[in-house]
């Protein structure tokens, strides 16, 4: 019995002996920091390709008063170095390098706005030269919202990836589509999330110093489309702003001589609505021009402003003895408004 334990510890050391060997003989494949030229793969005739590869993990909040929107994603840069080959039996063998001891293409996220990276910057090394470098940022990023059909809005998440370095000449960026994705569902829960759109484009930047100079960089755009859930602001805004609308219009329905039942209730439905445009403000975006829900309140307290105008000029009426003039008004005015608000209502929702 303790022979076959020896045995068996003796394989055991044996092994771990050959493991370490292995390893060690991997290492040694691997070619030394001050032996790679950090130049353009592909030298000055052709640009390098760059695959990028954007994995979406969440988006948690997105804010329309400063224009962007917090995530979390996972950007991968894949390219093909022939310098850093080397010479493997394992076909799923690689070399870790320092980002900074390779030649890599300089891209950054443009469009950042307070990121964190949460990996090392490194890379790996194939045998057949292919390097890939993988990193996961979560922050937030600029985004440029146009808020005037809002809420009925869609918008464009940007994730722009920029080289300060290279430009279209020199480098060429591309779709990684089997590093591209997203995680369903996300947090947040006032949108809808769709599917990204990739964009190759030439970012131009003009130097003031150097009259004239304009430098063209590579730059590749995800745009990430987000639809606003609007059932939100249907029964927060849109729904109670129609009720105080409605209630307006029963003065049509009061007779004119009595005045004090008109009156009253046309100021307290004046009031009620000042109220409620004070409990609302938290919920639109503080912007410099006007939205498609703030067309839909202006035109709301304008109902309600036209009705208590209506109301007094027929009070007046019955009290300068025209009862039925003002009863024939009051009689019109019970379809007139309703056909205001129905187009009011088609307009938003067409």
């Amino acid at each position: 019995m303790m022979k076959v334990r020896r045995l068996g510890l003796n394989c055991c050391c044996i092994l771990l002996i050959i493991c370490q060997l292995s390893y060690s003989a991997n290492q040694n494949e691997c070619k030394s920091v001050e032996s790679i030229q950090r130049h353009l793969p592909s030298g000055a005739d052709e640009p390098t390709k760059v695959r990028v590869g954007l994995y979406i993990i969440d988006i948690k909040y997105i804010d329309d008063v400063h224009q962007s929107y917090l995530t979390d994603f996972v950007l991968s840069y894949r390219w093909n170095d022939p310098q850093l080959r080397f010479k493997s039996n394992n076909k799923d063998a690689y070399c870790v390098y320092k980002l900074l001891d390779v030649w890599h293409p300089q891209l950054e996220v443009f469009n950042m706005r307070n990121l964190t990276k949460k990996l090392d910057d490194i890379v790996r090394v194939k045998s057949d030269g292919e390097v890939e470098y993988l990193q996961r940022y979560i922050g937030s990023l600029a985004s440029s919202f146009d808020l005037k059909r809002f809420p009925r809005d869609t918008q464009l998440l940007p994730v722009q990836v920029l080289s300060f370095e290279y430009g279209p000449d020199k480098l060429e960026l591309k779709l990684d589509p089997e590093s591209t994705g997203r995680r369903t569902p996300f947090s947040i829960a006032s949108w809808n999330i769709g599917e990204g759109v990739p964009n190759v484009d030439v970012f131009t930047a003009k130097s003031s110093h150097l009259r004239g100079m304009q430098i063209a960089l590579a730059v590749f755009t995800y745009n990430i489309k987000a639809t606003r859930i609007v059932r939100y602001y249907v029964w927060k805004i849109i729904l109670p702003l129609s009720l105080i609308m409605f209630m307006s219009w029963a003065v049509f329905f009061i007779d004119p001589i009595k005045i004090e039942v008109q009156i009253g209730l046309a100021a307290t439905t004046i009031l009620t609505l000042i109220a409620f445009l004070f409990s609302i403000d938290r919920l639109l975006p503080k912007i410099s021009y006007l939205t498609l829900i703030d067309f839909f309140t202006l035109f709301s307290i304008l109902l309600v402003f036209l009705a208590f105008v209506e109301s007094v000029i027929t009070c007046t009426m019955g009290l300068n003895g025209k009862v039925e003039r003002a009863r024939a008004i009051d009689y019109y005015s019970r379809f007139i408004f309703p056909l205001c608000y129905i187009a009011m209502m088609t307009y938003f929702w067409i």
